[in-house]
């Protein structure tokens, strides 16, 4: 994105309409105090996200006193093409883009530039003169925040802690459950099944009898089909026996099948994790060869400057030291990358062969799913049989003690009526059972539910911790890395050794292993200028910067770098330059011919 010209309307000091011209790599805006040149930089922070760039400043102090309201519009080009965006500070918006020679108007949520949060664009593209002030005064807490929204993973953040929220309700609903379960099945009910179908089975087989003919050869004959019929039963029962039998092969007993099913999910519900984590180790091992890869060429290209006097981009003499300084580094990234790579290859193997064991275990489980499945078929069906084997010795002992005098038949009904009233009773005590039962999946339902709930939480926030954690990790790296090229081009620290992490620092590093607040104050806005520059690299789209009074705090040796620092840094990005230090600007000028200058 880069700027064109400001259009302002009742803003600040500038009554009335006023334009500006900006369209140049390096603009120069000079002037006295209370000429408008920060106002010029709050109009453009205003345009882009509808935000005040200065602290303690609200969207009515940015209008001209007796104004309604005050508008900035500012024309740019982003995405090779041209736009132009009007915001007031009444809220209204109005997008435009430039097609056919005609200005166009666009949604007003139309990406027409851009779309970073407002810390984003203030730290990206402004620099403030009491910013480095702003930013001391603040808790560790309150920087850390911004630099997570400056690196764009503050979504993640609240991402990541809406899953621990949810964790700890799981896990608060997960107690309750399990003491629910531990009291029902301390309570649980006695299976009454087996007594019920043998009372089923009594009362079928009594009325049965009172139903018998009285003739002899007539119950002659039918003990003789329910013998028949109870051998054709053995022989199946003796079937059943050996399937069974085939079926717990490899086990002990019954029970030892559900265990070895249980043990084999169990094992098998880290397959997921596993392959993650096979994933994650294949990733790094390609960004680990990549790196190794750009290490070698920078190797590469340290070595063609040996023979060189002078470097080819900027053209001052090469020293000797600072090559082999530089060519010893990268040596040791080199070498450093190559063990990486070999250690997290070995890794690879190690997944791999983990994941392969659990392709094995997987067919296992489906292998004894399908005999489980089977087994309870068969248990079923033997159960079945026995209690049809039982009904018919019952029958068989019965048809040869039947009499036909009144007094057995007699004797026959009360039995009947005892076995009825024992079979009512089993019923009741059965179908309460059964509701037990229920109660009992129904809270194991539960409580799985809950703990799996936890468990995907817990997965869900360790996975977007690591990735908080690459993601700071790779921008500190190549933070640090600008950095320290910037401040070569100053020659105020001697080892540039840079802490970093700038999380646990808070937007204040240490260098030459001096603390930020122990530096002068030359080279604390010389590293802040530094600092804004590298997040500025990592954030798309921030593609010009506004510095206001940058020779604040600066001497008169500093001042000279600094206006070849932003002459050079003119060759990346629009750098518009606010400051009432004329000599400074005429410096600017000398470093750079093809400029603009605006004197307010």
């Amino acid at each position: 994105m880069k700027i064109k010209s400001l259009i302002l309307r009742d803003f600040g000091i500038f009554k009335g309409r006023t334009d500006f011209d900006l369209d140049n790599d390096l603009v120069v805006i000079s002037g006295g105090n209370y000429t408008g040149k920060t106002t010029l930089a709050r109009a453009l922070y205003f345009v882009l996200c509808g935000k005040v760039l200065t602290a303690g400043l609200k969207l009515k102090d940015l209008k001209t006193a007796g104004a309604a309201s005050a508008t900035a519009g500012l024309v740019y080009t982003h995405s090779d093409q041209i736009f132009r965006t009007y915001r007031s500070t009444d809220k209204r918006v109005q997008n435009e883009i430039y097609q056919h020679q005609n200005w166009k108007i666009i949604p007003a949520n139309a990406p027409a530039y851009p779309l970073l949060n407002p810390e984003q664009w203030r730290i990206g593209c402004f620099l403030k003169e009491d910013e480095l002030g702003e930013l001391l005064v603040k808790t560790p807490a309150g920087r850390r925040d911004m630099l997570n929204q400056i690196l764009g993973v503050d979504q993640l953040l609240r991402l990541q802690k809406t899953f621990i929220e949810v964790r700890r309700i799981s896990k608060r609903k997960v107690r309750p459950l399990l003491a629910q379960q531990e009291s029902l099945y301390f309570g649980v009910m006695p299976n009454g099944e087996a007594e019920l179908q043998a009372a089923k089975t009594k009362v079928a087989a009594l009325e049965a009898e009172v139903r018998l003919p009285d003739d002899r050869d007539a119950k002659r004959q039918l003990g003789r089909e329910w013998t028949h019929q109870k051998k054709m039963l053995d022989e199946r029962l003796k079937k059943l026996f050996a399937e069974r039998e085939h079926l717990l092969t490899g086990f002990q007993n019954a029970a030892e099948l559900p265990a070895a099913l249980e043990e084999t999910g169990i094992r098998l519900a880290g397959r997921e994790k596993q392959e993650l984590v096979f994933e994650k180790i294949k990733e790094k091992r390609i960004t680990l060869s990549a790196e190794l890869k750009r290490t070698e060429a920078l190797l590469a290209d340290t070595a063609q400057l040996q023979d060189k006097q002078k470097c080819p981009t900027c053209h001052q003499e090469i020293a000797e030291t600072h090559l082999a300084t530089l060519e010893s580094r990268w040596r040791r990234q080199y070498d450093k990358i190559e063990i990486e790579i070999a250690q997290i290859k070995d890794k690879e193997r190690e997944a791999e062969a983990a994941l392969q064991s659990l392709v094995l275990l997987a067919q296992r489980e489906t292998d004894l799913n399908a005999r489980a499945e089977r087994l309870k078929i068969v248990k079923k069906e033997i159960n079945d049989l026995h209690l049809q084997i039982d009904a018919l010795k019952f029958k068989i002992a019965s048809a040869g003690e039947l009499h036909d005098d009144k007094t057995d038949r007699s004797e026959i009904n009360r039995q009947l009526e005892q076995a009825r009233e024992n079979l009512s009773k089993f019923e009741k005590q059965h179908i309460l059972y059964i509701e037990n039962q229920k109660l009992i999946k129904r809270v194991n339902t539960q409580a799985h539910l809950a703990r799996r709930n936890q468990l995907l939480c817990e997965w869900i926030a360790d996975a977007l911790n690591l990735t908080l954690q690459s993601a700071i990790g790779s921008s500190a790296a190549s933070i640090a890395a600008s950095v320290e090229a910037s401040l070569q081009d100053f020659n105020l620290f001697h080892s540039q050794n840079i802490a970093t992490d700038l999380q646990k620092s808070g937007l204040t590093p240490e260098v030459d292993n001096r603390p930020f607040h122990t530096l002068s104050g030359s080279e604390k806005a010389i590293l802040y200028l530094s600092m804004k520059i590298a997040l500025a690299r990592l954030t798309p789209g921030a593609d010009f910067i506004v510095t206001d009074n940058p020779t604040a705090h600066l001497d008169t040796a500093n001042r000279d770098l600094m206006a070849k620092y932003l002459a050079r840094l003119a060759l990346e990005k629009q750098v518009i330059v606010l400051t009432n230090d004329s000599d400074f600007a005429a410096q600017l000028d000398d470093q750079s011919g093809d400029n603009k200058k605006i004197v307010l």
